[in-house]
């Protein structure tokens, strides 16, 4: 089963993704990019993690 996140916690995650695209943005494509492989990266190092 997929953990829930209240409404708050949704909020500040959008606010801080928000902010962490417009800063890669001012890379245009390439640093949005780079942005999505990092966090695709950090996501498969902490489900490794976790197992």
């Amino acid at each position: 089963m997929e953990e829930q996140l209240l409404p708050e916690e949704q909020m500040r995650i959008e606010q801080q993704a928000i902010e962490a695209f417009l800063f890669a943005a001012e890379y245009g494509d390439a640093g949005i990019n780079h942005l999505i492989n990092a966090i695709k990266v950090l996501k498969k190092r902490l489900n490794d993690f976790e197992v």
